[in-house]
């Protein structure tokens, strides 16, 4: 089911100046659990210039099977929908891909050539191993492919993840809890969506 957005008025002040976001669309979940898992891949946007209005987010990752995680059993879960104004009539409609609705799902991840850049200091990577100055940066694509009975859904997210933001984390396999910064995101990221009719290959571009 659809809800009907609200059209509140928020104002958000910064160092800077003053953004308003009458109107905006947000995004907000919340998330379970003791840590992240050990691969995953997430993507969410709601800001489509062909599709006003339209919403898409998906979330991949590798989840254990409690009590067998020791001997490494683990299955690859996924939730998503999109949500997209139907090009004749205008109404908005959602289609759900998960885990738990029979939908398959394949992801690649591919890093392209790179180039060098260079930094006023030295930065870390994901294991806290210090970089030289001068670093390599590198475009990182992710393409995820949803399909169920009825359709297909391709999405494909091009970025620099060598210089997302690294968030704080539940640390892993620590039971009395802890954070750490180690979660890796990054912003700014375009996400082309393609949602395709299997039965005859009509499709919506967004």
């Amino acid at each position: 089911d659809d809800d009907d957005d609200d059209d509140d008025t928020t104002t958000t002040k910064t160092t800077t100046k003053t953004i308003d976001l009458t109107n905006a669309r947000g995004y907000i979940e919340k998330d379970w659990g003791r840590e992240f898992p050990e691969r995953y891949t997430w993507i969410q946007a709601n800001d489509f210039e062909s599709a006003p209005g339209a919403s898409f987010m998906v979330s991949v990752a590798r989840i254990p099977i409690k009590p067998f995680e020791r001997w490494n059993v683990a299955f690859t879960g996924f939730i998503s929908f999109l949500r997209y104004p139907d090009k004749d009539t205008g109404i908005f409609r959602t289609i759900r891909f998960a885990t738990y609705t029979g939908a398959k799902v394949h992801y690649d991840y591919n890093v392209s050539s790179s180039s060098t850049t260079t930094t006023t200091t030295p930065t870390t990577n994901e294991d806290d191993q210090l970089l030289p100055h001068s670093r390599r940066r590198r475009k990182h694509t992710v393409v995820v492919r949803l399909t169920d009975s009825k359709y297909t859904l391709i999405a494909t997210v091009t970025g620099d993840r060598d210089g997302a933001a690294t968030l704080w984390g539940p640390l892993p396999q620590n039971p009395s809890g802890g954070m750490k910064p180690y979660v890796r995101e990054m912003l700014h990221c375009p996400v082309h969506v393609v949602l395709l009719l299997r039965h005859n290959n009509n499709n919506n571009n967004n």
